[in-house]
């Protein structure tokens, strides 16, 4: 869409506004009339269309919401099987949504809404990150026999004093399963099974009753503990907890590592969670795919 687009939106809400008002009563009209609405929108422009399935003329409100936010609340005058559309920038109506997040976008009418997620708008995506920047490791790697200079070299030299209380995953406040060592973390990954929920607490097992899911998220806790913990880690000042699930197609779309990794854990202690084992075992194990060795990048994941 060319930006002059834009400015002809912000003209014909001007328009309106002089005409019926923006916020005021809606003006009497003889009936009520029957809407629906469809919207396109990314993280620079925003397309809706308002139509009236009436066969009879009237008055609908109109508003747009973005995070919660109410950005726009006009009155528009629908003739008998009408379409408005409204079409510009965010920028163009002081919305600024260039802030690597992704936003909760809502139109609605009276009688119908649509609502989306776009984003992560601005930073993002895989072109700035460079080989070495992030490093991940399947549970495979990180279960390896330390030899020359695979994971299993690294996990030894650094478990200690990065985990000096031990790895937990799950949770206090349900179930959890605690590695005091790691030759502990050795025995136990990569762990299988179908991915679900713990049923009792664990101290240095060498399966669970979670499957597969316990094993990604050990596996994504060595990662993400790693990176915090040392700084050669990864050549990035950014942390990998940080970073932002990009790709549309996941579940986990828009959340950052560390929130993957709290659900992660809150599902395995058999807390409620919106999330099904399967969906965020689907979303730890492509984290711990991406940046295998330092060496790759599969594009699943983003700068904030």
């Amino acid at each position: 869409m060319m930006r002059s687009q834009g400015k002809l939106w912000l003209v014909m809400l001007v328009a309106l506004t002089v005409l019926i008002g923006v916020g005021t009563v809606k003006p009497v009209a003889a009936y009520n009339v029957v809407t629906e609405v469809s919207m396109e929108a990314d993280c620079e422009m925003v397309s809706a269309v308002v139509h009236n399935l009436s066969n009879f003329f009237g008055f609908e409100e109109v508003e747009l919401v973005v995070d919660g936010n109410v950005m726009l609340h006009t009155t528009l005058r629908l003739d008998p099987g009408q379409s408005f559309v409204f079409s510009g920038y965010w920028a163009d109506y002081g919305i600024g949504l260039d802030d690597g997040q992704a936003h909760n976008v809502i139109l609605r009418t009276d009688d119908d809404s649509v609502e989306m997620v776009i984003g992560p708008c601005g930073g993002g995506g895989d072109v700035d990150i460079e080989p070495g920047d992030f490093r991940t490791q399947t549970q495979g790697g990180w279960g390896t026999r330390a030899r020359g200079n695979n994971p299993g070299v690294y996990r030894d030299a650094h478990f200690a004093s990065c985990f000096p209380n031990g790895l937990t995953i799950g949770s206090a406040a349900g179930y959890s399963a605690l590695f005091t060592t790691s030759a502990a973390v050795e025995r136990f990954l990569p762990a299988g099974g179908q991915a679900g929920s713990f049923v009792m607490n664990y101290q240095d097992p060498t399966n669970t009753s979670a499957g597969v899911l316990a094993g990604q998220a050990t596996a994504l806790t060595l990662s993400v503990n790693f990176d915090l913990c040392d700084p050669n880690f990864g050549a990035s000042d950014t942390n990998l907890a940080a970073l932002i699930v990009v790709d549309e197609n996941s579940a986990c779309y828009g959340m950052s590592v560390q929130q993957v990794l709290g659900e992660t854990n809150t599902v395995l202690a058999g807390l409620p969670s919106s999330f099904s084992a399967s969906q965020i075992n689907d979303c730890a194990s492509k984290i711990n795919e991406n940046f295998v060795d330092g060496q790759q990048n599969n594009g699943f994941l983003g700068l904030p």
